[in-house]
């Protein structure tokens, strides 16, 4: 019974830390560091010969598994609050982030956002929780929902046909924001979805793709 209760606090332990190093490598590229939330001896890299686990005692193998889990739960409390939630569920990327020919003047600009080609009046979502600062007009963004999230982040929802929240309102991931339109500077019905980090625009790309791989972690 001894082993088998070592074993299961061996195997939480691993499974926690794996949990971890995986957020932090997904995170990573977000330019924001979520292991100031943890205890920097959990971050290390993998590798080496394998050495089998004794002399470990039984209060040392609960201190790791408790410690692990804690601090796992303190990261996937601070990812969730990232804004990395798909703000379209099934659409396709039309346009990426960077530099492109201007769909009206037909010059080579900045696209400062992802935009998802979609169908008029489809929903969109929050990337992230947060409080929305604007909700209305905007000049080449037409109808824009920005909401402000932590670290310092900003996330923009433009073209739309309708809003769904006013300034002022508090939003949780994946809460419906407004309605997919062709207002302002558009050729067509499409999201234009911003992520602004201190007023720089960042490649969405990433925060999608972080949310991609991890919602399975953060979803328990």
């Amino acid at each position: 019974m001894n082993r088998e209760s070592t074993a299961v606090l061996d195997a939480l332990a691993v499974a926690a830390e794996s949990k971890i190093e995986t957020v932090l490598n997904a995170t990573k590229p977000l330019g924001i560091s979520l292991d100031k939330t943890i205890d920097a001896p959990l971050v290390t890299g993998a590798g080496g010969p394998f050495v089998s686990i004794t002399g470990q005692s039984f209060e040392a193998r609960v201190f790791r598994a408790d410690r692990a889990l804690s601090a796992l739960e303190d990261l996937k409390y601070a990812a969730r609050r990232l804004p990395i939630t798909r703000p379209m569920k099934e659409a396709s990327i039309s346009s990426h982030f960077g530099p492109r020919v201007d769909p009206f003047l037909k010059s080579l600009a900045m696209h400062t956002g992802m935009d998802f080609r979609a169908t008029y009046g489809s929903r969109i979502y929050s990337a992230g929780p947060g409080t929305v600062i604007h909700a209305g007009w905007k000049g080449g963004y037409g109808k824009m929902v920005e909401i402000r999230h932590t670290n310092g982040f900003v996330t923009r929802y433009a073209h739309l046909s309708r809003l769904q929240v006013a300034e002022g309102t508090h939003v949780l991931s994946g809460d419906v924001i407004g309605n997919v339109g062709s207002t302002g500077r558009s050729t067509g019905p499409h999201l234009h979805f911003e992520v602004r980090h201190h007023g720089k625009p960042l490649d969405p790309a990433a925060f999608v793709k972080a949310g991609a791989e991890l919602t399975p972690i953060l979803s328990f």
